[in-house]
């Protein structure tokens, strides 16, 4: 499934930018499914718990977005990426270690997703896109890598860490990375800036998740949040097109 979205989402982003790519990368798609199996698994109280893990975690994935961004622009990929994830991992550490509740999770991960359009930085005019059709079975095939292994980690650990590794940027990470060797870092920025945009469908359904379980059923949880996730996203998009954030 995840190499199957990574591919419409790359396809997506050739036709209409790599913004668009960006919002679609921002939906539950990796994170959902592994939150939803560990459920399955362990029961409603647990995925709960993985959900409000999930939603803290959404401010450790912000500080990945705005560290990558920064870094890629002086740096080379692979030093960027682990400058990223480890700004990550120390953002996750600290947010587990203050592990708020679900309503204060809610509420700085909506703040902080807000006010990270202005930390990023500035693009100016962007370049052609260029298309590298060669580079798809890659792009596939090492998403489907990085999601089996943060899959296979999550049901091995507790709730938190659960919820945690499931909002390891897997799809954003791997479309950034060939954008920036395709096209480089400022188009890398347009994704994120995009991805940013559709954190809030993220948020949105994990915390309708974590709202209802385990009072309600799995599939009638994940059903109200999909579509409350969507209304919130359809939302946004109308807001960011009147205020639409400086970009250069």
């Amino acid at each position: 499934m995840i190499p199957i979205f990574i591919a419409m989402v790359t396809l997506a982003g050739r036709k209409w930018g790599h913004g668009v790519a960006g919002i679609l990368a921002g939906f539950p798609i990796v994170a959902g499914p592994i939150i939803i199996f560990v459920t399955l698994d362990h029961g409603t109280t647990f995925g709960q718990q993985a959900a409000l893990a999930a939603i803290n975690g959404v401010l450790a994935l912000i500080i990945f977005t705005i560290t990558f961004c920064w870094v890629c622009s002086r740096f080379p990929l692979l030093l960027s990426i682990l400058i990223a994830s480890i700004a990550w991992l120390l953002g996750a550490l600290i947010i587990q270690a203050i592990s708020p509740g679900l309503i204060l999770s809610a509420l700085l991960s909506t703040a902080t997703l807000t006010l990270a359009f202005f930390l990023l930085p500035k693009t100016g005019e962007l370049s052609p896109r260029k298309a590298h059709f060669k580079d798809m079975p890659w792009r596939m095939a090492i998403g489907a890598i990085l999601t089996l292994a943060i899959t296979t980690l999550a049901s091995q650990l507790g709730s938190i860490w659960s919820g945690t590794l499931a909002v390891f940027p897997v799809i954003g990470l791997v479309l950034a990375s060939f954008i920036f060797l395709a096209d480089g870092p400022h188009h890398v920025i347009e994704m994120y800036r995009g991805m940013l945009a559709g954190l809030y469908t993220f948020v949105t359904f994990f915390v309708v998740l974590a709202s209802v379980w385990p009072a309600s059923s799995i599939w009638e949880a994940c059903l109200m949040a999909i579509t409350i996730s969507l209304i919130v996203q359809f939302t946004v998009q109308l807001l960011l097109k009147r205020f639409k954030p400086v970009t250069s």
